[in-house]
């Protein structure tokens, strides 16, 4: 045999014997790594079809998942595991993972009795540490329910979500999150949740990237007609309809503090907005007490932390039912420009807690320039607040759309301005007005509400005091009591109103 012939059966020999190692091993890995998901399956309440294990691209599949412990429950064609780390595996007994991809899971939680009693406990028995590098969702669908009702449940359309640099450990599971993660993304075609027994939640798209959260075509709607809803309610109730073309959430946080939620912002920012408000006041008043802005906030069972929140181009339009006969007086605020900053009741303890400040610009029935100013601190026990502004151009038959239906008058003239002062609590409120109107007449209806009362209108007329022609009216002095079982805005209202009496009469 020549030196030649010898090398070569050499060489292959080498390869065949390193080849059939090569499958020993192969086969000895798959089945060793086969063998430890399932006993890890198995451990963890999870069901499955099959398990495939790709040794040499360090690659693994389960299909069909099914997982269920308390009210978590998931479901899973396939689940794929990718760049699995053997030397981390076998000498360090690490779990590190280059990726994960779930594909079109259901995941449905009932958060009230999704934990086990004794998480903690169990918990500490996890010697484990897991480390995956990137961690993908596709197509799944998300369920969580308070309850066995649509009310209160939300369901998310996941297109895609990332979570990138997960680690999970004994600490971690501690946490009301059980893993820590570096950053994450998510894309939505779809989000609903039932707000309450009247009204549903839907937003068209979610996008998440680098912590900024942009949400479009959200929508607050009814479940009824106007007619269908007020035989619904036993106390006044507003019927609501808002769609809101699309908010901006500018790095987005969020925490939880002990088991409080806290949420973060820099900016948010609210474009085109349209909001439709109906209330049926032939319905009996609510009994229960209105908190103001103030309290509702420092009461909150979230935090709040949003640095400022900017409204552009929005509408809101508020029909108010007041006599079985007549049609709703309507209230219209368009080309709403708005900005409010410091909304937070996060650290109210602290002595330099600052002040939330509300900055607003409307129209008013679609003619009459409105502005309006509020200030109060989340913090101040006894709710004080500030609120200040003015209004230009009114004319009263832009105003009849509301005096009709309301008082059953009509009214001729103009007002050329209004400006307001209040300093107020949750008790009562102290303040001033200048007004300025001109020509103003009020023409008083029969009861059919057609026909002119001339008696009456020229009595009324009488103690109109028309003698104010290019004067400012000014009212000090003022004090309104507030009616604790009503809202801020009619708070508000009474102290404008109080100020007008004086001046016209």
């Amino acid at each position: 045999m020549n030196k030649t012939l010898k090398i070569l059966l050499w060489i292959f020999g080498s390869i065949a014997v390193l080849f059939t190692l090569l499958i020993i091993l192969n086969n000895y890995l798959e089945k060793k790594i086969k063998s430890t998901i399932q006993k890890d399956l198995d451990s963890s309440y999870i069901q499955y079809s099959e398990i495939d294990v790709d040794v040499i691209n360090r690659n693994a599949s389960v299909s069909d998942l099914k997982f269920k412990r308390g009210k978590f429950n998931v479901t899973a064609k396939e689940i794929e595991l990718a760049a699995f780390n053997y030397s981390d595996y076998f000498l360090n007994n690490k779990i590190t993972i280059g990726e994960i991809v779930l594909n079109a899971p259901t995941i449905i939680l009932e958060p009230s009795d999704s934990l086990p009693k004794n998480r903690k406990k169990a918990d500490q028995k996890f010697k484990e540490n897991i480390t995956i590098k990137k961690f993908r969702v596709s197509n799944g669908i998300m369920k969580i329910k308070d309850s066995s009702s649509v009310q209160g449940s939300l369901y998310i359309g996941i297109k895609n979500l990332d979570l990138n640099g997960i680690m999970v450990n004994s600490k971690t599971l501690e946490g009301v999150l059980p893993f820590k993660y570096d950053s994450y993304s998510l894309k939505s075609d779809s989000i609903f949740y039932g707000l309450d027994a009247d009204h549903d939640l839907s937003v068209g798209k979610l996008g998440i990237a680098n912590s900024d959260v942009i949400m479009s075509d959200i929508k607050i709607f009814p479940k009824f007609s106007k007619s269908d809803f007020d035989k619904r309610q036993k106390v006044e109730k507003d019927r609501m309809n808002l769609e809101i073309k699309k908010v901006n959430i500018q790095n987005f946080g969020w925490n939880f503090e002990k088991d409080t939620l806290e949420l973060a912002s820099p900016k948010i920012k609210i474009d085109a907005a349209i909001w439709e408000i109906y209330r049926n006041k032939l319905i009996p008043d609510p009994t229960t007490i209105k908190p103001l802005y103030s309290k509702l906030l420092r009461e909150m069972g979230v935090k709040l932390k949003f640095d400022s929140v900017v409204i552009n181009n929005s509408h809101i339009t508020y029909e108010e039912r007041v006599k079985e006969d007549r049609a709703s007086a309507i209230f219209k605020f368009g080309q709403i420009n708005a900005t409010i900053s410091n909304l937070t009741n996060v650290g109210m303890d602290r002595k330099d807690f600052p002040e939330t400040k509300l900055s607003a610009k409307a129209k008013f029935m679609e003619e009459a320039n409105i502005s309006m100013d509020l200030v109060f601190k989340v913090s101040d026990l006894n709710d004080n607040f500030h609120v200040s502004g003015n209004l230009y151009n009114l004319s009263g038959s832009d105003m009849n759309g509301i005096l009709k239906p309301e008082m059953n008058i009509l009214a001729e003239g103009q007002i050329q301005s209004v400006y307001y002062n209040f300093y107020g609590n949750d008790n009562a409120a102290e303040g001033a007005t200048q007004l300025k109107y001109e020509d103003f007449k009020i023409e008083v209806l029969r009861k059919d509400g057609q026909k002119k009362n001339k008696i009456l209108s020229g009595l009324v007329n009488l103690v109109v005091n028309n003698n104010a022609k290019n004067k400012n009216l000014t009212q000090s002095d003022l004090k309104i009591q507030r009616v604790k079982t009503k809202s801020f805005w009619n708070y508000f209202w009474l102290c404008i109103r109080a100020g007008a009496l004086k001046s016209f009469i």
